[in-house]
């Protein structure tokens, strides 16, 4: 069972890092682009790429230092995390992955805050697995939303694309660890995601789409004074 943790933890560190890095070069390469236009080149593009790649470099600060917290005994203490500011960072972090697949994205959100109590570095990871995931089958010139909602007292948020869509009998098994069906998927992003989202009290499913694709249902109670 140890052996079997360590090799989970092994490819969990290897997926969260192949995500921001492949963003990075991403950047990096149009960032390359943008300077070999010599006298033509945007200065403030320049600085937009540059910024993202600083950001990107931040986010896998993060990331490791989660892994650090992971790899010792106790969870992290629970937060106040705002839902729709959670979101509209992960949607920052992956624009380059937008950009260059040619997937528009959006973010719905109600007028007021979604304030829930959890561990906001892993509910922030498992969102941007999530994302990513919903991109990769939105495809070129798809769609991904975000649409945030109150649902009693939890908060409900839910990541639609305009792929495929996941069939009735499949959609409990993408949840299942190394179950993909994409050839270069490691089948651990959505498994990643769900575990950290039930880790902190909530629940993720997919759900019935409005139309065609796919719609992920993430659900966390509301912090206390926001139930009241």
């Amino acid at each position: 069972e140890h052996l079997a943790f360590s090799g989970v933890l092994a490819n969990g560190i290897v997926h969260d890092f192949r995500n921001p890095m492949s963003s990075l070069r991403l950047d990096a390469q149009m960032l390359e682009k943008e300077a070999a236009r010599g006298a033509e080149a945007r200065p403030a593009r320049m600085g937009e790429l540059s910024g993202r790649m600083r950001h990107t470099l931040d986010r896998m600060e993060k990331v490791f230092q989660e892994f650090l917290v992971l790899a010792r005994p106790g969870e992290a203490a629970p937060e106040r995390l705002d839902l729709a500011a959670c979101a509209q960072e992960c949607l920052d972090l992956l624009a380059p992955r937008f950009e260059a697949s040619n997937v528009a994205h959006e973010l719905r959100g109600p007028a007021e805050p979604l304030v829930v109590r959890v561990s906001a570095a892993a509910v922030k990871r498992a969102l941007l697995n999530i994302l990513l995931n919903a991109t990769q089958h939105a495809g070129a010139g798809g769609r991904v939303t975000v649409a945030l909602a109150r649902h009693g007292a939890h908060a409900r948020l839910e990541v639609g694309d305009t792929g495929p869509g996941i069939p009735k009998a499949d959609r409990e098994r993408v949840f299942e660890m190394f179950y993909t069906t994409r050839p270069q998927g490691t089948g651990l992003g959505l498994f990643l995601a769900r575990t950290a989202v039930e880790k902190n009290g909530g629940t993720l499913v997919a759900a019935d789409p409005e139309g065609p694709g796919a719609r992920l249902r993430m659900e966390f109670p509301l912090a206390e004074k926001e139930q009241a």
